[in-house]
């Protein structure tokens, strides 16, 4: 076997360097500057040290033990150390006490400096090889393994099982694993709404610019599926109207834009339409303009180079439930959470989470969520049933209730009078718990509740089978062909 070549300590062009500085250092001993000796020295090791990594870092790309990863990447400076510390010791031992005392100043400074990029060295490389290959759900297509770097993992120890659990239980397992974002997401969502900051501040100052991941981006951009972020931007309807005639009568809007869309019914769309023009960093993808909540899909790609996988970008203005669903998210119990997870993610699958065919919202079914856990028979022993037997449950309740087996016809989470004509016309009301006088279930038609009707018999039918599959359960809804003439 060839042998292979290793960074050498100190190459030609570093001892020439080297020798210039023993040079200017001996004059300035001869002219009684011991602070100019350690200003060289410093500045010669921390050039030295760099150039010598580098070179050490592509030697050691052909390597796999961190152990040789933290004693070869420090060569360089190991031996740059060696030969400073033998020129102070000779200069000192010749010269002067107080010069003796600086060089051996420095040499500490540089010795703590180096073992302090060791010890980071050394934790991020036990960090990285605790986190394992982790794997998908078998209904989705993908690798084998995806690598996770970082801090991707959050577990504690009262959440890890006991016994290895298999079967549907363990699916979910994975889909919560799939759709549950971490801290490295809500990074990179933060990165994409400072971006947009630089974007759209210019024209409407007052705008508040939020972004949530919807899931762990890289699991469900390995998937092969493109993962999703909600960018909702929030102002004052009177200040967005102000700001947005300003900006049409200076005439910079690519597409010519007429003050009446300014009205306040058609203000929301208007603004999406123009504002999502400004951010120069997406492409389009598509737009949702019918329903209570205007949309515009963006696309963002991989040539920006924040994120390996295309990202798809919701964006909206003054659209509150995604924001109010994540505040939710983050403030409910552990277990309340991972439910309204697979249930999104069930509504997202089989569609009946689309407001503009009458569903309802996603926000709405995750309210659904929170009253099924405080008001159901299961309310009492949620935490000693697994996630497949709270969903099995939560399909069974509404169930009964969107088929008229049950009395209640409004979900409330305070005490205020539910409108009568919500129960005339046969959908649900359901209370925001962020403002009681909202109703999350407006969007709802009798035909998104004939549809929730039907997805509802039919994941019930799926879960009561022996052995039933989360392929089957979450296989994606097609439209029914319409039958051609002949």
């Amino acid at each position: 076997m060839a042998p292979t070549a290793t960074p050498m300590s100190l190459s030609a062009e570093s001892n020439a360097k080297l020798a210039a500085v023993a040079v200017l250092v001996s004059i300035a001993v001869l002219c009684d500057l011991p602070e100019v000796c350690v200003l060289l020295g410093l500045v010669t090791f921390a050039t030295m040290s760099n150039q010598q990594k580098k070179d050490a870092r592509e030697w050691l790309d052909t390597k796999t033990s961190h152990r040789s990863t933290a004693i070869v990447g420090s060569l360089g400076a190991t031996g740059l150390a060696a030969v400073l510390a033998v020129l102070f010791v000779l200069l000192a031992a010749s010269l002067s006490t107080q010069l003796a005392v600086i060089g051996l100043s420095a040499l500490s400074y540089m010795a703590l400096y180096e073992f302090g990029k060791l010890e980071k060295k050394s934790i991020r490389s036990s960090c990285q090889a605790s986190i394992g290959a982790t794997g998908l759900s078998a209904w989705k297509n993908r690798p084998a393994a995806v690598q996770l770097t970082g801090d991707e993992r959050f577990c504690s120890a009262a959440e890890v099982p006991s016994s290895p659990v298999t079967g549907l239980d363990r699916e979910v397992d994975q889909l919560l694993k799939t759709y549950s974002a971490t801290r490295l997401d809500d990074a990179t969502a933060l990165k994409f709404a400072k971006l947009a900051r630089k974007c759209i501040l210019p024209i409407v100052p007052e705008a508040e610019i939020t972004c949530v991941a919807n899931g762990n981006l890289e699991l469900i951009g390995a998937s092969g599926s493109k993962p999703e972020i909600e960018m909702v931007l929030t102002v004052d309807p009177i200040i967005l109207a102000e700001r947005l005639k300003a900006y049409f009568l200076k005439g910079q809007s690519r597409i010519q834009k007429s003050v009446d869309t300014l009205q306040p019914d058609l203000l929301q769309k208007t603004a999406t339409k123009v504002l999502s023009e400004r951010l120069t960093f997406v492409k389009f993808w598509r737009s949702q303009f019918s329903g209570p909540e205007p949309m515009i899909v963006l696309l963002i790609p991989v040539e920006l180079g924040l994120f390996k996988h295309a990202i798809r970008l919701n964006f909206s203005v003054n659209t509150p439930y995604s924001l109010r669903l994540a505040k939710v998210l983050s403030k409910e119990h552990a277990r309340t959470c991972k439910l309204m997870t697979v249930v999104n993610s069930w509504t997202r699958e089989r569609c009946v989470a689309n407001t503009s065919k009458g569903q309802p919202h996603a926000y709405a079914w995750g309210l659904m969520v929170i009253y099924f856990m405080r008001h159901s028979s299961v309310s009492q022993v949620a935490t000693e049933m697994t996630n497949v037997e709270l969903f099995k449950e939560f399909i069974s309740f509404y169930d009964a209730w969107f088929h008229g087996q049950e009395s209640p016809v409004s979900l409330r989470f305070t005490s205020s009078v539910v409108p009568s004509e919500r129960a005339a016309c046969g959908a649900p009301f359901i209370e925001d718990p962020f403002d009681s006088c909202t109703d999350v279930g407006e969007s709802m038609t009798a035909e998104g509740i004939e549809r929730v009707r039907e997805e509802l018999s039919r994941a019930n039918r799926i879960l009561v089978q022996e052995g039933a599959m989360l392929s089957e359960l979450l296989e994606r809804w097609a439209p029914p062909s319409t039958p051609t003439s002949p």
